[in-house]
């Protein structure tokens, strides 16, 4: 640290010789610190020293009188500090004022740890016990000048730092201090007080032991407690100290049991720990000639405070090991949500794309899902959430899908012709765990769904969860699907029933929990269903994995945390698009100059008469030519920027209700899916070609070819029925 403190500007410095110009452009541009702000920021950066994953992110400033510094950027030391010439941008919630005072002067230091609410907690913890620290060792260095003028209290004073070293632990240490301190004096004793609550108890002793007391009874040492000062009693009398002051008759402590209680002297200490008061030490003789004197009462003060720095050492790095702990309970989260509360997703089934996220909060919860195949064309879901937190939680989610297999497994195979009925499943599980549940004071929400695709129904019951989101690309519209039974562990008498819808080519559905809508932003404002729609309508074009993708991506800019207060669980459903044989197949090549898009719009629409009998409507004309507009536009410009100039490739793959477009085209690699959205308060003017193109299309991909160096971007555009497309726009479900 004396490097440190050598390349750390103050005022009181002088330039070196040899040196001077360099020094003085520097005092210029940068303000010079004082000499206890190079020493509050040194002591800060060793509370800081150890690295600590949540804290890589950090960054710390100190707001002196003439200037802002930044003295750790990253989680890492800066030596020497650096001026921070944007003060302005400190504000936020993702930053934080800790306020301290270090020898009678005000400090304040800014915490910036973004998108981590957790870690912001954790360094706004070291900061203040850092500066509790500090400040203590300021005191201490008062008390040592005064008790180097005593030769025997400072050699006394070195051992006993010297018995500290060798502690090997908080209760070896303190009660090595407590020892000591008593020693010092022959015939004296020591015992130190921790407060518990609002009783005091005694932890260390030297002489007789004292039960709990209360703080506000503490008698003759009353005074020290309620201002927070160093009290020293001489010539004290028994008759004295037989009597507890004028404590309440309810409070008094038994007199034979107060440890001070025969004390001709003494001197008691409080213990301070930043804004409050953590208990103290006691220090006392019953012999009549003793006493204590000033350079004794400086001893008792100076190691006092060395147990007071010890206590909050202690507690420093409890919470340090509180935070690793934290982070172990997210990992233990994470796996018990994937192996217990997860189920496996299936890869590949009967013209369905499936995709999962499950997302653990800070604290374990009870989400659940699950997938079972009842045959080859027939498929089963669950989804679920537990009432409450934590272990239990999740064992009762646990414990309640397991419910489910055994139903599902007890059911198996085909009667007279057809599967056990959803809703048979779900009340066979009712039976079992409903009045469980109830003795437990435990609901749980679910939805049991089964989708069977030779006849595409999807049948479902709904107990209380949340509302299933279906989007129908053949109109446009979205719809909530929802039902009428209450949560299991509510109401024994209720009858789990299903209800049907028909699904179509193009559908996606997405199940969740209510850690999706529930999130919140800072002012308090829930994610809601509206926007929850509104992100699966822009991107349920491009499969159920980005879907889900996305969904997290958005709800995590809206509540602007990295970690979600309740579990973060979903399950989306595409239903692909007809399988079948395209009816004609169109190839052509166009020049890569914005003269080719007239030509590129004539081929798409010569492509788009093929459809159906009687070629593509308007409307899927209409979005046809955005997007191959748009797409086509983008290989021109960027091609131009990067120096690619060969051909654009398009292929259309026509069918009897859509078309689907391939462009192919060389240029460097881009991720169309986490490209910054488009800003609709006119910040920002880009990103609303790729918005366009993704909401436009039934169908939207993007693929690398590396080896040739091709981007490949394919869409597809389905023949709406404009009937229902217009009622889709009045709100109607097609």
């Amino acid at each position: 640290m004396t490097t440190l403190l050598n390349q750390l500007p103050t005022r009181s410095s002088t330039p070196e010789t040899g040196s001077a110009t360099s020094q003085s452009v520097l005092d210029e541009a940068v303000p010079a610190l004082t000499t206890l702000e190079a020493e509050v920021m040194r002591g800060l950066q060793a509370a800081f020293s150890a690295p600590v994953p949540p804290l890589s992110g950090l960054d710390l400033f100190l707001k002196s009188k003439q200037a802002t510094f930044v003295f750790i950027r990253h989680g890492a030391p800066l030596t020497p500090p650096v001026l921070f010439t944007e003060p302005e941008t400190l504000s936020g919630n993702q930053v934080s004022r800790c306020a301290f005072v270090v020898s009678s002067t005000p400090f304040e230091v800014l915490i910036r740890c973004p998108n981590d609410p957790a870690a912001l907690t954790l360094a706004q913890l070291l900061v203040k016990n850092a500066a509790g620290l500090i400040e203590s060792r300021k005191h201490e260095e008062v008390l040592m000048e005064e008790i180097a003028a005593d030769w025997e209290s400072l050699s006394a004073l070195c051992e006993i730092n010297s018995e500290i070293f060798a502690s090997s632990t908080i209760t070896d240490g303190t009660y090595r201090l407590i020892t000591r301190i008593a020693s010092l004096r022959l015939g004296f004793n020591g015992a130190l007080f921790l407060r518990r609550d609002n009783l005091l108890e005694c932890v260390v002793s030297t002489g007789r032991q004292s039960p709990p007391v209360p703080a506000d009874a503490l008698g003759l040492l009353q005074p020290m407690w309620d201002q927070r000062r160093t009290i020293v009693l001489n010539k004290l009398e028994p008759e004295i100290t037989d009597e507890i002051s004028e404590t309440p008759a309810d409070k008094l402590v038994d007199e034979n049991d107060v440890c001070w209680k025969h004390a001709r002297c003494l001197a008691a200490v409080p213990m301070l720990s930043k804004e409050s008061i953590r208990g103290f030490v006691v220090v006392w003789s019953e012999l009549e000639k003793h006493s204590v004197d000033t350079s004794f009462q400086h001893l008792i003060d100076a190691l006092s405070n060395r147990v007071s720095m010890l206590l909050e050492c202690d507690a420093l790095t409890n919470a340090a090991r509180h935070t690793e702990l934290l982070e172990q309970e997210m990992q233990i989260a994470s796996i018990i949500q994937t192996t217990l509360l997860g189920g496996d997703v299936p890869a590949d089934f009967a013209g369905v794309d499936f995709a999962a996220l499950s997302i653990p909060s800070r604290t374990i919860d009870g989400d659940f899902y699950d997938f079972y195949k009842q045959g080859d064309d027939t498929i089963d879901l669950l989804i679920g959430d537990v009432m409450g937190k934590g272990v239990a939680a999740a064992l009762l989610g646990t414990a309640v899908k397991n419910e489910f297999t055994k139903s599902v497994l007890s059911h198996a195979g085909i009667v007279h012709g057809e599967r056990t009925r959803p809703e048979v499943i779900v009340q066979q599980v009712a039976r079992n765990l409903n009045v469980r549940l109830i003795e437990v004071e435990r609901f749980v929400t679910l939805l049991y769904a089964r989708l069977r695709m030779p006849n595409r129904i999807l049948e479902f019951v709904d107990c209380g969860h949340t509302e299933t989101v279906v989007h129908r690309k053949k109109c446009g519209n979205s719809f909530v699907l929802r039902g009428d039974n209450v949560p299991m562990g509510v109401a024994v008498r209720d009858i789990p029933a299903q209800h049907a819808i028909e699904f179509q080519p193009g559908d996606t559905i997405l199940f969740y929990s209510d850690g999706v809508t529930e999130n919140v932003n800072p002012a308090g404002e829930l994610f809601g269903v509206a926007r929850l729609i509104e992100c699966v309508e822009q991107w349920s074009s491009c499969g159920p994995k980005i879907l889900l993708d996305q969904l997290r991506r958005e709800a995590t800019r809206y509540c602007e945390k990295s970690a979600f207060a309740d579990d973060f669980t979903a399950v989306a459903v595409r239903i692909r698009l007809d399988q079948q044989s395209p009816r004609h197949l169109l190839e052509a090549e166009f020049p890569r100059s914005l003269e080719s898009l007239t030509p590129v719009r004539e081929w798409l629409e010569k492509a788009a008469a093929l459809v159906g009998s009687g070629g593509l409507n308007d409307e899927g004309l209409f979005r046809l030519q955005i997007i191959s507009t748009e797409a086509f536009d983008n290989c021109v410009i960027h091609g131009g920027v990067t120096g690619h100039t060969r051909p654009v490739r398009l292929k259309a793959r026509v069918f009897d209700d859509s078309i689907r477009i391939t462009l192919e085209h060389d240029g460097p690699e881009f991720d169309p899916f986490h490209a910054a959205p488009p800003s609709f308060d006119g910040s920002r003017d880009n990103g609303f070609g790729l918005y366009i193109m993704v909401r436009s299309a039934d169908h939207f991909a993007y693929r690398r070819k590396a080896a040739e160096g091709l981007n490949v971007l394919t869409f597809s555009i389905l023949q709406r029925n404009e009937e229902a497309f217009f009622h889709a726009t009045n709100h109607y479900s097609c």
